[in-house]
């Protein structure tokens, strides 16, 4: 029986996604031996609209009765958050620290703990983004330097980025050069994802920092110092959240619900584990070299230089752009049969390009003010300062290339 030309199209289409899905999986990665080691200290984390209301049932589990807040201005003058926090807690005696400027100076950090000391608090309740989060995290792992004891903290993010699952924080020294310190230690105890918190953040931060969860999930899939279990699925199962449901909240921004999803993705890019080496790669090492020195977020970092990187491992790295080419499916695109890895893997640079516009994100370095000259500097900084590297020069023209 003849099939008909629909017939036969649907056919090729089926055989070309099932190659890709197969691409996806790629069993053969699952046969590389690997270590997965749980996050140290992480308990707990509580996630759903409403869940913040569960804040003080999770502070009891840790026996925090005088949490010390700690936050940004911005959070404490311009929304109702923390107001909203010390209803929930029923207290009205609780110091609260909004001193916490972007990429978390240290002199910032000092008056925080300074501050801490003196409000006679057992714990820590750091609500916002990165900065105060890491801000958080160092200030429990310094009191702990002087205690037999860990200082409990509990994180609720109003962002996408992910600063609360790392065994790390960032800092900014007096250098105004960005720093990072890793211990086992480091993490805070219980993390609460609320979507209904993301409507207090501007959309802009939000659709950015979203962009740096989705730099999360690509590198962790290139990076050689995390393993194939359970990283590489969990971030493949975040970029097709992410790369979904960012135009969503575009488009709908007071959505509680497509910013629960988007952050549940977050969390998946970046899963907690017990130890980081260094950034997670190229775009996230670009990206420490631009943001505090230059005064850029974290977020808009990653919608310069992700897509941009993607497309310098697909040309450079042949393992990188192997696993670049598990993330089509997921992007909805169909590889090309005929096309080589480094080619396909392209297209995954291509389709992050396409959401930074959709977004309305697509940024240069000029907007930012970073000089040309400063090209070089920023490509060894990329590169973790190796003047001997066979990518330099490319690296070099990578760099170029963002302004």
């Amino acid at each position: 029986m003849k099939r008909s030309l629909l017939q036969v199209v649907g056919s090729i289409q089926c055989l070309i996604l099932n190659t890709a899905f197969k691409m996806a999986a790629s069993p053969e990665l699952l046969t590389v031996p690997g270590t997965y080691e749980q996050s140290a200290t992480i308990k707990t984390v509580e996630y759903g609209v409403g869940s913040l209301s569960k804040l003080p049932e999770i502070l009891g589990s840790l026996d925090v009765k005088k949490p010390f807040i700690l936050t940004g201005h911005s959070i404490r003058t311009k929304t109702p958050l923390i107001q909203n926090v010390l209803s929930i807690l029923e207290r009205d005696d609780l110091e609260v620290f909004s001193g916490i400027r972007q990429h978390a100076p240290i002199a910032d950090i000092r008056n925080a703990l300074a501050a801490f000391k003196e409000s006679g608090s057992d714990g820590i309740l750091a609500i916002g983004g990165g900065s105060p989060i890491d801000s958080g995290k160092l200030i429990t792992s310094l009191l702990f330097e002087s205690s037999p004891k860990k200082t409990p903290m509990v994180m609720v993010p109003t962002t996408l980025s992910v600063a609360e699952t790392t065994p790390s924080a960032g800092v900014t020294n007096e250098q105004g050069q960005k720093v990072g310190t890793t211990k086992p230690d480091i993490s805070g105890d219980a993390i609460i994802y609320d979507g209904a918190v993301l409507r207090y953040t501007p959309l802009k931060l939000a659709l950015s920092s979203g962009m740096r969860a989705v730099d999360h999930a690509i590198e962790t899939l290139y990076a050689d110092n995390i393993p194939e279990l359970p990283y590489k699925p969990l971030a493949l199962s975040a970029l097709q959240y992410l790369t979904e449901y960012l135009p969503k909240l575009k488009d709908d921004p007071e959505n509680a619900e497509i910013a629960q999803i988007l952050m549940n993705a977050g969390f998946l890019s970046l899963f907690p584990r017990y130890m980081m080496t260094g950034a997670v790669g190229l775009s996230h090492s670009l990206g420490h070299g631009l943001g505090a020195a230059y005064g850029i977020p974290h977020g808009i970092t990653s919608c310069v230089t992700l897509a941009p990187v993607v497309h310098f491992k697909a040309e450079h790295d042949p393992l990188a752009a192997k696993q670049l080419l598990r993330i089509l499916p997921f992007l909805g695109i169909v590889p090309n049969p005929k096309a080589d890895d480094s080619k396909n893997a392209h297209a995954v640079g291509d389709a992050i390009a396409k959401l930074v516009d959709t977004l309305g994100l697509t940024t240069r370095l000029t907007e930012y003010n970073v000089p040309y000259t400063d090209a070089e500097k920023l490509a060894l900084h990329g590169l973790g300062g190796d003047k001997n590297s066979p990518l330099l020069s490319y690296a070099i023209e990578l760099v170029q290339s963002l302004y």
